[in-house]
């Protein structure tokens, strides 16, 4: 009995000074729990000044909990939460939401414009969308739903959409864009009108058709929905040249001839303005008046793919312009596809005639002609060829473009690509993917290669430089370092 009491006095012995240390005690949460709420007391809690007053309110309906240090993971596809906390004995909410759709802002001058996607890219009608107390409707042409910026007073206004039981908040904030003050009344208080306008070409010949565009709105910034008339005018006279009613409230837009009866001199440069009945000037833009020759034809040709796997055809693609841009009317083209060089064959004998194909066709008017190039014309061969284009334009005046590519009747290539943290390496032939192709895969500078079917996928080592792909049909060596992507960044000015 003596060595237990002995072994039980060391241990009180042992033990006892311990409580004299200072122990650190963790006082950061370990677990978080989850509320769901409604949409009613998401959109309360959203535009409400004091949203702490309204957080422990809304603490009812618990339906998950979560490790503060990894986040909320595991989340529903759609609903508003509020992720809670205890941080020093204090409650430490936060708002979250998981949208089911996307909302997209389009940037249109005169109009507050959205669009509603689904998460599968489709454009979605059946939203329920409201502007303060205003429903907005779709609109069929372009899909969107819209008000008009006379419709929004103040600054900020909040604006909600909600389809598939999903209500999404928005506060949306009015900016005033800088307008041109160049039509005064004549008294000094400032401009009577905001407006702009504009032609689609600077210059014009007789009997060419002017086409314009104008959005104005009156001092107010209301915009304009009455009829205006359109006047052509320089230092010596004006002329009436047509009536015109806005399309929607303060966007016009209209055409005319400028025919002889006009009879307005050459070599002048005309105003173009949009008067009300009393003369005054709505909105106005200058072009000018002159018979031009245009000898600057432009022509653009180009193929589908520059690389062209049997049995799929090519398709060349022609657009020729005047110096304007716009697309020519009567023009011919006459198209040659040649052989440039016979890589290999795939039967004993072949012979490909120096022209492959040859055609006379009359352009399109109004879009760009499309003609197909099949891959019959270069028989079993893998081959490079090259396409000649001649376009003829209404002053027989002549343009020539070139462009090339390459037929593979049977091609094999090794491909590899990322896909998020790995490497997919694939075989294609004649550029579609190869299934359970027998390779032998080894990195950098190991002996020992590893069997693989291809398509194979691996993690990104940074260790490795290169990687090599061994194989009966083909082999390759795939440098790591050429296929880091790369990010390029354009500038430029955009008004």
């Amino acid at each position: 009995m003596r060595n237990p009491l002995l072994i039980l006095t060391c241990l009180i012995l042992f033990v006892g000074p311990s409580f004299s240390q200072h122990i650190k005690w963790n006082t950061r949460p370990q677990v978080g729990f989850v509320f769901q709420i409604t949409n009613k007391e998401a959109q309360k809690l959203l535009t409400t000044s004091t949203p702490d007053t309204i957080f422990s309110r809304l603490l009812r309906n618990q339906i998950d909990t979560f490790n503060v240090r990894k986040g909320w993971i595991k989340r529903p596809s759609k609903g508003h939460f509020i992720l809670a906390t205890i941080v020093e004995n204090k409650l430490h909410c936060e708002y979250t939401s998981v949208f089911p759709y996307q909302v997209f802002l389009m940037k249109e001058y005169n109009a507050l414009a959205l669009q509603v996607l689904d998460l599968n890219g489709n454009v979605r009608e059946d939203a329920k969308v409201k502007f303060m107390l205003n429903r907005l409707r779709i609109d069929p042409e372009s899909k969107t739903y819209r008000i008009e910026n006379g419709w929004v007073n103040g600054d900020n206004r909040v604006l909600t959409v909600e389809l598939d039981g999903f209500r999404s908040i928005f506060n949306i904030e009015k900016h005033d864009a800088p307008f041109d003050y160049s039509n005064y009344d004549g008294n000094g208080d400032g401009p009577s009108f905001f407006s702009y306008m504009i032609t689609d070409k600077n210059k014009y010949k007789p009997n060419e058709k002017v086409r314009f565009k104008s959005y104005a709105l009156n001092q107010s910034r209301t915009p304009i929905h009455k009829d205006l008339e359109v006047w052509l005018s320089n230092n010596s006279k004006s002329i009436k040249v047509a009536r015109i009613s806005p399309h929607r409230s303060g966007s016009f837009a209209g055409e005319f001839v400028l025919h002889d009866s006009l009879k307005l001199t050459l070599d002048r440069n005309y105003n173009l303005q949009l008067r009300e009945k009393n003369g005054q000037v709505v909105s106005n833009c200058n072009f000018k008046y002159e018979d031009y020759e245009l000898n600057g034809t432009q022509l653009e040709i180009k193929l589908a793919n520059d690389k062209q796997f049997h049995p799929q055809k090519n398709e060349l693609s022609i657009l020729a312009t005047d110096i304007n841009g716009l697309i020519l009317k009567d023009a011919k083209a006459t198209i040659l596809v040649k052989p440039h060089t016979i890589r290999e064959t795939f039967q004993p004998i072949v012979v490909l005639m120096d022209t492959l194909l040859f055609k006379e066709i009359a352009l399109d008017s109004k879009e760009a002609t499309l003609v197909d190039i099949p891959s019959e014309l270069f028989q079993k061969t893998n081959s490079t060829y090259e396409v000649i284009v001649q376009v003829r334009n209404s002053q027989n005046q002549i343009v020539e473009r070139k462009v090339g590519a390459t037929h593979y009747f049977s091609e094999y290539e090794l491909t590899a690509n990322f896909s998020n943290d790995s490497i997919v390496y694939e075989m294609l032939k004649n550029g579609f993917r190869m299934n359970d192709v027998s390779m032998t895969l080894k990195h950098s500078d190991e002996i020992k290669a590893v069997e693989i079917k291809l398509p194979y996928k691996e993690k990104i080592n940074p260790a490795i430089s290169s990687v090599y792909l061994t194989g009966d049909l083909l082999s390759r060596q795939i440098s790591i370092s050429g296929l880091i992507p790369k990010l390029i960044i354009k500038g430029g000015i955009e008004r």
